[in-house]
């Protein structure tokens, strides 16, 4: 199943902006299926700014109490290409600490310049 958002050729600030605005949106039918399908294992995968919604989406997800509260977890993330700082995944951040707290494995891949 795809998550698709609307997000036109508007700026590298704004089509950030738009990313991350559409976190809370995936997450609330993230919580919705499993909720609905405890015993499903979720996966996701995202290209470049897509990984600004899944930043945005665990950040959503671990603040959720409903997700928290029925011990959810994401079976994989998988970044390709991420188009996000590298310390944003650091275990101090949102991010990395939303990571610890509601996802099983998480694959950040990228090639590093050089």
């Amino acid at each position: 199943m795809g998550f698709k958002y609307l997000n036109q050729s508007y700026g590298w600030k704004t089509a950030k902006s738009i990313a991350y605005q559409n976190g809370p949106k995936l997450a609330q039918f993230i919580s919705d299926l499993k909720n609905s399908c405890p015993n499903k294992s979720i996966r996701t995968m995202s290209y470049s700014l897509g990984a600004a919604v899944i930043n945005s989406t665990l950040i959503s997800l671990d603040s959720n109490p409903t997700w928290k509260n029925g011990s959810h977890q994401i079976g994989s993330i998988h970044l390709m290409g991420p188009a996000i700082n590298r310390e944003s995944v650091s275990r101090d951040t949102p991010f990395g600490i939303a990571l610890g707290d509601t996802v099983s494995k998480f694959h950040n891949l990228y090639q590093s310049r050089g």
